[in-house]
């Protein structure tokens, strides 16, 4: 059995304009495979946040397009958090080729990573 870790958002700290779409409010992550890339891999990923008194909203996108320069983009998952700092996990059931993830409203704290596994 493999099991596979991939970093949706590495450590953002509130104030850091590198990597940021906007400038400083708005970062957009990379995509990375998601668990059913290859085709017929499997349709759970666990989504883990850690966050220390963050305010922002985390919102987790996934895509069922092959190429995903021209993908389109839906949301299936979303944290929202107001001075949160925890680690928290959820399980999300799809056959996904490409996840990603968006931090928006970023007003405080750090996001210490995010993360997709299956």
């Amino acid at each position: 059995m493999t099991y596979t870790v991939q970093t949706l958002v590495p450590f953002l700290q509130w104030g850091d304009p590198s990597g940021y779409y906007d400038g400083g409010n708005t970062y957009i992550g990379n995509a990375v495979p998601a668990a059913n890339y290859y085709g017929g891999q499997g349709s759970i990923q666990t989504i883990l946040y850690d966050v220390e008194a963050l305010q922002a909203n985390i919102t987790i996108e996934a895509t069922l397009n092959d190429l995903q320069e021209s993908a389109p983009w839906f949301e299936i998952a979303r944290l929202e958090a107001n001075n949160v700092s925890e680690v928290r996990s959820n399980t999300v059931v799809g056959n996904f080729t490409w996840l990603r993830a968006t931090v928006t409203d970023f007003a405080a704290g750090n996001v210490n990573i995010v993360s997709a596994s299956y």
